[in-house]
């Protein structure tokens, strides 16, 4: 689902609900390539989303770069 609507309908924000500071370390991960993508799921602290299929979704965003043509990035973000 989520590589339909980033790919065929032009999304550009994916939000989780997860503790702000910890998902800066997915964020990171996704836009620059730094750390662990299993670590920092991990350390989101809700077992809901320490799944495989979470983690893939994270690294397809990351292989993806989760930029649209135009260049502009999008970001994963937590909400608190």
């Amino acid at each position: 689902m989520l590589e339909f609507l980033v790919e065929r309908m032009g999304f550009t924000v994916f939000g989780i609900e997860a503790n702000w500071p910890e998902s800066l370390a997915i964020n990171d991960y996704v836009l620059n390539g730094n750390g662990d993508p299993a670590e920092a799921l991990a350390g989101l602290y809700f077992w809901t989303w320490n799944t495989k299929e979470v983690l893939d979704m994270i690294q397809w965003m990351r292989r993806k770069l989760f930029r649209v043509q135009t260049g502009r990035r999008r970001e994963e973000g937590g909400t608190a």
